[in-house]
């Protein structure tokens, strides 16, 4: 749309916390907007402040269900404007509903202003009562706007999460997330859920473990995923199953829609230092590949493997390498120890391009009696990942296949 006017203020308790936009300093003359600095534009031949502005839209009503829509009316003149949408700090509710931050990119005309619709659908309500803030950056500047909304009342957890807090994480240097109670919980299980950006589910979750007292504390570690996911844990008593989840990301996005990650997590059981590592077979066209730490990668043709991290020998573990498929293919992926020790435990994390994939294991490896493990199959067509298979062999004596 070419033209704006100011919308009409909503009858819901909507507030604009701050509008920061401009610059400072005097005006310089112009004729047209390309004599101007970014984020300005020629008004009456003088440069001034592009206006910006954002109003939430939606929902139309203070009370909302389990899960609702967020509309947000943005209009500004610029290449591109960011909107982020998020629970408001110490707002009221239940802090054991996970509210993932989520973030929508809207591109702009440089050349007019325009006015544009956001919609973020299939939120989680927060409680009986809480807000939203949306900050929409723009031209360098932000603009606030904040909604108070009334949702269903949650029932009380009795769950306190001190960790993990919440937010990005690290998933190269950073495989395991720790996940702590401030008080003893009996029965608690702690695992991690693949979920959309809004904190939908999507896949798989990780097995369950068990949390276990620790100076007072309740403390477990779970894997952490690519893309975004939920740290739950749950505990099931006197008739209810109480649950409390922090929403998380796992990042950072820095690989292609075809590449294959695949990260595998070890701990020796016995305290001895161990070295188990992940070994990939390829098969397409006919032809096997191999991706492991003994013979030199493919890094040009139809199959390539890189970015291999492999942690020396100690108690714990992690092997990570990253394989691009061109082609059709059906992708083998085992561990294989390399140190002769006792009982190690191993799982293995898969990821395509930036979301989470599959998990296998765990399982444990007699390392001391040669045992490997062939933990799954991945089937490639057209770069997507159509099929994952998990084995149901336990590991074995001798090499995987």
């Amino acid at each position: 749309m070419a033209t704006w006017s100011p919308p009409a203020p909503l009858a819901l308790a909507i507030v604009v916390v701050a509008a920061i936009v401009g610059g400072a300093g005097c005006a310089a003359e112009c004729s047209e907007n390309a004599d101007c600095n970014d984020g300005q534009s020629c008004i009456e031949g003088l440069c001034g402040a592009i206006p910006a502005s954002a109003r939430i839209i939606l929902p139309t009503n203070e009370n909302v269900g389990e899960r609702f829509d967020l509309g947000v009316e943005i209009a500004f003149q610029g290449g591109e404007a960011t909107v982020t949408v998020s629970p408001t700090a110490g707002a009221a509710g239940d802090p054991c509903v996970p509210f993932p931050e989520v973030t929508r990119r809207v591109r702009g005309d440089s050349s007019q202003f325009s006015q544009y619709l956001v919609t973020v659908s299939n939120l989680p309500a927060l409680g009986p009562s809480f807000s939203i803030t949306v900050r929409v950056d723009v031209n360098g500047k932000s603009i606030f706007s904040r909604i108070d909304l009334s949702g269903p009342e949650t029932p009380a957890s009795g769950i306190r999460m001190t960790a993990p807090f919440g937010g990005d994480v690290h998933v190269r240097d950073a495989p395991i997330t720790e996940v702590a109670l401030a008080d003893i919980v009996a029965d608690a299980v702690a695992y991690a859920e693949p979920t959309d950006d809004v904190g939908a589910p999507i896949g798989q979750s990780t097995p369950r473990v068990s949390l276990a007292a620790a100076n007072g504390e309740m403390k477990a570690q779970v894997p952490a995923l690519r893309g975004p996911y939920i740290v739950w844990v749950e505990s099931f008593r006197d008739g209810v199953n109480h649950r409390c989840g922090r929403a998380m990301r796992g990042g950072p996005d820095e690989y292609e829609a075809r590449d294959v990650e695949v990260m595998l997590m070890s701990r020796s059981l016995d305290g001895d230092d161990h070295l188990v590592e992940g070994v990939i077979r390829v098969t397409t066209g006919g032809d096997d590949v191999f991706c492991d730490s003994r013979q030199a990668p493919p890094r040009d043709g139809p199959v390539r493997c890189r970015d291999r991290i492999q942690t020396l020998a100690g108690v714990d573990g992690t092997d990570l390498v990253v394989v691009s498929l061109d082609d059709d293919g059906i992708i083998d992926i085992a561990a294989l120890p390399r140190l002769v020790s006792g009982p190690v435990a191993v799982s293995i994390r898969v990821s395509q391009g930036n979301g989470h994939a599959a998990f296998f294991g765990p399982v444990v490896i007699q390392s001391q009696q040669g045992e490997s493990w062939l933990a799954g199959q991945l089937v490639i067509q057209d770069g997507e990942m159509v099929s994952v298979v998990a084995s149901a062999a336990p590991p074995q004596p001798g090499f995987p296949w």
